[in-house]
């Protein structure tokens, strides 16, 4: 099958699993102020539903396939086969629906 990923590749980087910024507290950063100290011009924003290519739920939970950058699928294959860690890290944000599109007013 064309474009099928070995479920071998389908796990997180074991050598790369940074943890979110923590405050001195030791509470979690909130996503705006990270946002904030990443800038902008550092950050990609993707929407998953224009970009999902499936969606599977099962007993231990949902699964979602989406398109992305190749030049980042390669290179995270290339960080599971040899170690090392990648340049740029995903992350997944859920925000409901209509307050995004009040946010965009």
């Amino acid at each position: 099958m064309q474009g099928h990923v070995p479920n071998t590749l389908l796990r997180p980087l074991d050598s790369y699993s940074p943890p979110l910024p923590q405050e001195e507290g030791g509470e979690q950063v909130k996503i705006s102020e990270l946002l904030s100290k990443v800038g902008d011009e550092h950050i990609k924003v993707q929407q998953l539903m224009s970009d999902m290519t499936a969606g599977n739920i099962g007993k231990r939970g949902a699964t979602i396939t989406f398109a992305t950058d190749s030049g980042f699928v390669s290179e995270y294959n290339k960080c599971l086969a040899l170690g090392g860690s990648p340049s740029h890290v995903g992350l997944v944000v859920w925000i409901p629906a209509d307050r995004l599109q009040e946010a965009r007013k």
